[in-house]
């Protein structure tokens, strides 16, 4: 299969409800009583979920997206880069004037098999025509393990749990560096290393 073309941008629109591991969790995973303490360990499993999204490549609970195209595809494939993949909800093309048109899903299946998923053109179709140069194709879509904290994977809510303690219990300190300079204990890493998303070109 030829190569697709890379996206121009991938936008969140609509953010998680929740985290995938709770206060009530943390508290009992750093043996913390008491509520003083719970602002500053509900910051920490967002600043751990979102640092753990970031070494991976994964989201985790479902938000959705939307990834611009400013070119026409040239293979048969687009990339949609957060994953794993819950849903495409839908792909327009724009015209200069930004008026949108929907593209019917006839031309395309989802190949979701893989992570990141792909929009695949189907035989006999063709790729819309978007006369916008920047984004001028989006495809809105729904990325994430689910809806629900338990739809998350145990081993990265427990690195979750891992790294929220870590950062509560030596505050400002860590044990390694990760490829983007941001710091997080080995036992971390090694926990979501399975789940680590390879980016294909495309």
């Amino acid at each position: 299969m030829s190569m697709g073309v890379l996206y121009s941008s991938n936008v969140l629109t609509v953010p998680a409800a929740l985290e995938p591991v709770s206060v009530d969790e943390l508290k009992a995973q750093a043996r913390i009583a008491g509520a003083g303490e719970d602002a500053l360990l509900a910051r920490l499993i967002e600043a751990a979920r979102q640092w753990a999204e970031r070494f991976m490549g994964r989201v985790l609970i479902e938000q959705t997206w939307v990834a611009g195209f400013s070119s026409v595809p040239r293979g048969r494939f687009v990339t949609l880069p957060s994953g794993p993949l819950l849903s495409v909800e839908r792909v327009e093309a724009y015209d200069e004037r930004d008026n949108a048109t929907l593209w019917a899903a006839s031309n395309y299946y989802v190949d979701d098999q893989r992570v990141p998923a792909r929009l695949v053109l189907r035989d006999g179709a063709c790729w819309p025509d978007m006369t916008r140069c920047a984004n001028g194709m989006t495809v809105t879509y729904k990325a994430g393990y689910g809806a629900a904290a338990s739809d998350v994977p145990e081993l990265i809510r427990t690195a979750i749990l891992q790294l929220a303690t870590h950062w509560f219990e030596n505050r400002g300190e860590a044990s390694a560096v990760d490829e983007r300079g941001v710091m997080a204990p080995l036992m971390v890493q090694a926990l979501l290393q399975p789940y680590k998303m390879l980016r294909a070109g495309a």
